[in-house]
């Protein structure tokens, strides 16, 4: 049996390798097929298991040391997410930090490198199939691969701080559970992410996958592609005009992700009104039904400062009212203080209802004014939040979750305090969501 990767080019031949991986787990493998000059279909001996081997020359030091860095990203992005209720760990005990985010990444199983010296590095990862618009031909299909592809790049920003930069349809595959996964680590994406912007940057991420869903779309790559290449500098973005509505697939749904994704502009130098990964992520929920349409305005204005119930700097005078009207302001108060609380729970079951229209920013713009403006407030949200359908609405757990936060940046320290006080709450309603 060959003794380590560089015997890889004579897997066609010998039919076996085995070889400890970086990981120190022991390895032994039977070729079942070759996929490609570099790539091949193993059984793992023992456990019967199918995994793919992708074979990457390492021509020196320095181009071995990138793709062990490159396999260190892989695994990092993968693992980044602890396992939770909603997502919880796989019963395979060879993957026992399996993190959430392997939904949307190839799972890479071990990296074969066994001596200083070799001059080849073996990816083991997943055998999954290759996703093709044949396979992902309905509008539907269209729409969850394109949020786990978004989940993959967002995955690959948090885990990293660095862009995906390798989105191509030969680069996205099938897994057994229907899910879309990112592949494609290798040489080719480490040196383009090595190279930084502008062709490696989120704004390019998202310029790629409008051009995957383009091809989905059209069943071809946009013909100004072909122009672009022929440039010896091709930039990273450009202008791609989208053909007049034609075929069954070029639904309004999927033209306006379409027509986001390729407004990205790798080039452009001021960030603010710019698309974004996570942005497309949301209009992707959104087409799918899961999430209201984003709203005309996400800015949250800040409630005004108040002084004793008074705006900031206006005057307060003091009052010679006598005992007797004193006491009838108090039962007054006490009174209008039971109509604001009931006024203040229709607030919040109008801002969390299980309709697919938009949030009102402006409902929870009076929400948080009247958290900041009254005490007791801060409380009485966390009475209303009891009383919703959070568990059987998604969407009402959804809108719950953009309350909250908007009352934890603007609501003050009393929404804070009573925060802590329902912990467990506010992580159930996070966890329905």
């Amino acid at each position: 049996s060959p003794s380590g990767p560089d015997s890889m080019s004579s897997l066609n031949k010998s039919g076996r390798l085995s070889c400890t991986g970086v990981s120190g787990r022991p390895w032994g493998l039977k070729v079942v097929r070759a996929l490609a000059t570099n790539v091949f279909l193993v059984r793992e001996e023992g456990l019967g298991r199918i995994l793919v081997a992708k074979l990457i020359p390492t021509p020196s030091p320095a181009d071995r040391e990138r793709l062990l860095a490159e396999a260190a990203a892989w695994r990092r992005i993968g693992e980044q997410q602890p396992p939770s209720p909603a997502h919880p760990a796989s019963p395979d005990p060879a993957h026992p930090r399996m993190g959430a985010a392997w939904r949307h990444i190839l799972l890479l199983d071990d990296v074969l490198a066994p001596s200083s010296d070799s001059t080849a590095v073996v990816f083991l990862m997943e055998q999954c199939l290759e996703m093709t618009r044949e396979r992902v031909n309905t509008e539907d299909r269209i729409l969850r691969a394109i949020a786990h592809i978004a989940g993959g790049v967002d995955a690959t920003l948090d885990a990293t701080a660095l862009p995906f930069s390798a989105i191509s349809i030969d680069h996205c595959f099938i897994a057994e559970d229907g899910r879309v996964k990112l592949g494609g680590f290798g040489a080719t994406r480490a040196a383009r992410v090595d190279a930084g912007p502008p062709h490696a940057s989120e704004q390019a991420d998202l310029f790629d996958i409008g051009v995957l869903l383009y091809q989905l779309i059209y069943g071809k790559r946009p013909p100004e592609e072909a122009e672009t290449r022929n440039n010896p500098e091709p930039p990273p973005t450009y202008p791609i005009r989208i053909p007049k509505p034609s075929g069954r697939l070029a639904t309004p749904k999927l033209l306006e992700l379409l027509e986001y994704a390729l407004s990205a502009d790798a080039t452009a130098t001021q960030k603010k009104g710019r698309p974004s990964i996570l942005e497309l992520r949301y209009h992707v929920a959104a087409a799918r039904g899961l999430v209201p349409p984003a709203p005309s305005s996400t800015i949250l204005e800040p409630p005004p400062t108040t002084v004793n119930g008074a705006p900031k700097g206006a005057e307060t005078k003091a009052t010679t009212a006598p005992a007797a009207a004193a006491t009838a302001a108090a039962a007054g108060k006490e009174r209008r203080s039971a109509s604001v609380a009931k006024g203040l729970q229709e607030m919040i079951a109008t801002a969390t209802d299980n309709g697919l229209a938009a949030v009102r920013m402006e409902d929870v713009n009076r929400i948080v004014t009247e958290v900041v403006q009254r005490k007791g407030a801060a409380s009485e949200v966390y009475e209303a939040l009891y009383d919703r359908h959070i568990s059987k609405e998604p969407v009402t757990a959804f809108k719950s979750v953009v309350l909250l936060l908007a009352a934890l940046l603007h609501g003050g320290p009393s929404f804070v305090e009573s925060t802590h006080k329902h912990r467990d709450f506010v992580n159930w309603v996070d966890e329905c969501y």
